[in-house]
């Protein structure tokens, strides 16, 4: 019995020529039932949708990820195989849900800050699993602060006879100056270079790295940077020995925030309170079993009475929860025991943060018996 051939993604554009995969950037998370990313926009800048066009390359948005065909019969232009030098391609990406942040394990602040992902090994931290972030998971460590094409860096001391250089992520110079004299201020220019990732360097010392968008930033959460290398020799490289390309999968992959969940009891009637030595339990279908704090009797800020649990450890939110917690009290005078289910928290509730803590955050379910 013969194996049917696996199924390759063609995307054809005319009779002449048709779109075989060259890559696929998946876009994974840990929150949804899938593991794959949902309501997010993926697309080429100005300069990459030219450069596409020259090299005869296409990209869609399929599912969670970018597809990247290239020209398979090219009688006109240069072929991805013909390539002498890196080709970048940039791809900003959107996130359209207001929630991702509550449910995303990724610092709260955006600020003036730009999330880059890409294929060039060189601040990987981990390459095993194709990420184009920098360790196996999306964290903070992928951010990086986004400037026009002309800026003013200030130093934090004025420095004598300074070399400025500005280099991209090729490692290639694109911009140098040698201040003459004592200077606090070095003045950037790369008004004539692309958006991308470069770093400043002072007398051949790396300062800091930023992003430059000259298309701007409003709305974007990240950026895919893809370098097509021929000289390439790492685990990332569209290239190899015996072939013009080879197809590639890479990923970036989010973790789902987890949080303590804190759960605070009261009483409908907090005058005449009818429940008494509360416990909660996990009744969970898992393998492992969450536990609690001891209770904890408080006064909310209304004057009434609570008894507060919090989770032991931090629960990753989900898009469909697995945990199914129930409390247990004793109700009325006779004592009898009175068992219910909690709610679960969800994504769409204001997290709160412990002590002012900027990391330390909870989610509050107030339950009324």
């Amino acid at each position: 019995m013969s194996k049917k051939k696996p199924i390759q993604h063609l995307i054809e554009l005319n009779i002449q020529t048709k779109y075989a995969q060259l890559m696929k950037v998946n876009f994974l998370h840990d929150y949804f039932v899938g593991g794959l990313l949902k309501d997010f926009e993926i697309f080429p800048d100005s300069l990459t949708t030219l450069r596409m066009k020259q090299y005869h390359l296409k990209a869609v948005q399929e599912g969670s990820g970018i597809l990247v065909g290239y020209g398979e019969t090219v009688s006109t232009t240069s072929a991805i195989s013909d390539l002498k030098s890196p080709l970048k391609l940039t791809f900003w990406v959107k996130i359209n849900d207001q929630n991702f942040l509550n449910y995303t394990a990724i610092p709260f602040e955006y600020g003036n800050n730009i999330y880059h992902f890409t294929n060039k090994p060189n601040d990987k931290l981990e390459d095993e699993y194709a990420n184009l972030s920098s360790d196996r998971y999306v964290s903070e460590a992928d951010r990086l602060p986004v400037s026009g094409a002309v800026l003013d860096y200030r130093l934090e001391e004025a420095q004598e006879n300074l070399l400025v250089e500005v280099a991209n992520e090729l490692g290639e110079i694109v911009f140098e100056r040698r201040y003459k004299g004592m200077t606090s201020v070095c003045t950037l220019n790369l008004s004539q270079e692309p958006a991308g990732k470069y770093t400043l360097l002072l007398d051949g010392l790396e300062e800091f790295s930023f992003y430059v968008a000259p298309e701007g930033t409003k709305n974007i959460f990240g950026v895919v940077d893809i370098y097509i290398d021929p000289k390439d020799n790492s685990p990332f490289s569209l290239f190899e020995d015996n072939l013009p390309v080879k197809k590639k999968e890479f990923n970036v992959h989010f973790r789902a925030r987890a949080v303590r969940w804190k759960y605070i009891i009261s009483e409908t009637n907090a005058n005449n309170p009818q429940h008494s030595e509360h416990e909660i339990y996990d009744n969970s279908k898992t393998d492992k079993v969450q536990k609690f704090s001891d209770a904890e009797n408080v006064v909310l800020e209304n004057g009434s009475k609570a008894v507060v649990f919090t989770t032991s450890t931090p629960v990753p939110f989900r898009e469909i929860q697995e945990q199914r917690f129930k409390i247990r009290s004793l109700r009325g005078k006779s004592g009898v025991e009175w068992v219910t289910d909690l709610p679960n928290p969800s994504v769409k509730s204001l997290l709160k943060v412990e002590n002012n803590s900027k990391k330390d955050f909870f989610s509050e379910i107030m339950v009324y018996l």
